[in-house]
């Protein structure tokens, strides 16, 4: 599947906008918004999806795109002073699935990671999310342990 990735903002009004209206399309399915983030409640809310994971400064918020129609999406947390990234909420259009457009999230985040100096990445799963386990450990994810809330940690040096 060819598509283009590109940054977008919580911080603009516009970019806020087109998140919002993809993000409660992709969430209307409980199932994908608690494999995607366990903690969020159904319905989906965005302004406590944003509050909630966005207020930081120093996240980063990847889409990818097929003709202008947004099918993919990825943000990192970066720690700079422990030079780590923390990748969250990727999540990718059903009608998109199993066409590498997650993988190509992965990847450019790990690029762009390593152009900000950071030498590790971290993400967490859920223990039920076996498409997203399969993806990050062919990707070169290795367990790291679980969270107090029981997903597994997986960790990746770059």
């Amino acid at each position: 599947m060819q598509s283009t990735i590109q940054t977008i903002s919580y911080d603009h009004p516009e970019d806020r906008r087109i998140l919002k209206s993809c993000l409660s399309q992709w969430f209307q399915n409980p199932k994908d918004l608690n494999l995607t983030d366990p903690k969020m409640k159904f319905p989906f809310h965005f302004d406590m999806w944003v509050k909630r994971s966005y207020s930081m400064t120093d996240n980063m918020t990847f889409i990818a795109k097929n003709m202008e129609w947004i099918i993919g999406y990825i943000s990192l947390r970066m720690m700079r002073t422990k030079q780590a990234g923390h990748l969250f909420h990727l999540i990718v259009d059903r009608n998109y699935r199993k066409q590498g457009v997650g993988t190509n999230l992965v990847k450019h985040i790990e690029l762009f990671a390593k152009n900000e100096k950071l030498v590790s990445l971290t993400l967490n799963v859920a223990k039920k999310n076996n498409d997203a386990i399969r993806l990050y450990t062919t990707l070169g994810y290795e367990p790291a342990g679980e969270t107090a809330s029981g997903s597994f940690i997986y960790r990746k040096k770059l």
